[in-house]
């Protein structure tokens, strides 16, 4: 008798395009890792809120791929209408300290600039107190649905 193998699927993955952490250095400023795509900037750790705890979502290196063009750590689309429609292909959970994971939008809300979106759901964790030092900020991205 021969012998037989057991072939088991791989587990299933999230599905999740970037998985991003801000350890936060300060109201606006951090230090970030980051997993998957650049979509969420992993390499601009500055200018990170636009307002009391609510996030900047710096535009990554995948807008190029959309017709951004890059300006040292910065991904830029002309006009900030695109940055907009660029935003709607993602939806995006947000975390901080470790409080769960919640939606700020399927696809994220807030207003475009040409390189950033200004999140502004309502569910954004903490909203109206600002980040500080220490504060750990959690993003997953997916497909917008």
């Amino acid at each position: 008798m021969s012998p037989r193998w057991l072939f088991f699927p791989a587990p299933a993955t999230a599905g999740f395009l970037q998985e991003v952490t801000w350890t936060m250095t300060g109201a606006s400023t951090a230090t970030i890792s980051s997993t998957g795509q650049d979509i969420i900037n992993a390499n601009h750790p500055t200018a990170l809120s636009w307002g009391a705890g609510t996030p900047r979502l710096v535009n990554g290196s995948v807008a190029a791929n959309s017709g951004a063009t890059q300006s040292g750590s910065r991904y830029n689309f002309d006009p900030a209408s695109a940055c907009r429609t660029w935003w709607d292909n993602y939806k995006v959970e947000m975390e901080k300290n470790g409080g769960g994971f919640v939606s700020i939008g399927d696809p994220v809300l807030g207003s475009a600039q040409p390189w950033y979106l200004n999140a502004s759901s309502l569910n954004i964790p903490g909203r109206g107190t600002a980040f500080v030092s220490g504060d750990i900020i959690k993003f997953r991205v997916s497909n917008a649905t």
